[in-house]
């Protein structure tokens, strides 16, 4: 089927506006929300369901789902070639979407099976988005330090999704013990450093 120019175009911004448009929503519920609930928030532990919700909000809601929306549009610039299967980017979009949705109210309401519930589609998601990168890599076949540093940023978020996938199993069998607060600290490692920092240097080369 022959499609015009202006439709090509349309579908190929149409993926990562979806995603960046739904990270400003969630960026302004999270404004409105911290607002809102600044009192009852201040006053509490930051390492308690409040606190995670709150930190998943922004982070996962707004800084991850603009992030990879931009890697979705900044892949074809990068590589002059076309992402490996737009399909996949709209199956991982619902993965994530509804799962970090579903893990934030979990948060909030501390409903242990909805946060173990969601959190695996969250990271159904993550991994859905990591394969479509990692193929359209391959595919393009063009290594220089944008594409090595997209590879190793996709790396570290599957790295902050397991380790976070791992305190989760902790909190309910206990297993990690001592380990836990080193594990939490490598998720946070994983995640900003590893995945927010390099990708934004490494795409930052490029842009500028």
């Amino acid at each position: 089927m022959i499609t015009a120019p202006g439709q090509h175009d349309k579908a190929v911004f149409r993926l990562p506006f979806l995603f960046i448009g739904t990270g400003i929503i969630l960026f302004f519920a999270f404004q409105l929300y911290s607002a809102g609930t600044l009192a009852l928030w201040l006053r509490e532990f930051p390492r308690g369901p409040s606190g995670w919700m709150h930190v998943h909000l922004l982070m996962l809601g707004w800084a991850t789902m603009t992030a990879m929306g931009a890697v979705y549009q900044l892949i074809n610039v990068v590589l002059q070639t076309s992402l490996y299967s737009r399909k996949l980017g709209y199956a991982h979009y619902a993965f994530f979407t509804v799962g970090a949705l579903g893990l934030i109210y979990g948060f909030a309401r501390f409903n242990m099976v909805f946060i173990a519930l969601f959190a695996s589609l969250t990271f159904i998601g993550i991994l859905l988005f990591v394969l479509n990168i990692a193929l359209t890599l391959h595919k393009s076949k063009l290594w220089n330090t944008v594409t090595i540093s997209a590879t190793c940023a996709i790396v570290y978020l599957t790295l902050a999704a397991l380790t976070g996938m791992l305190m989760g199993l902790d909190f309910k069998y206990n297993f990690l013990q001592i380990y836990h607060e080193r594990v939490f600290g490598a998720h946070l490692w994983f995640a900003t450093v590893g995945w927010f920092a390099i990708l934004i240097s490494g795409f930052g080369y490029k842009l500028m």
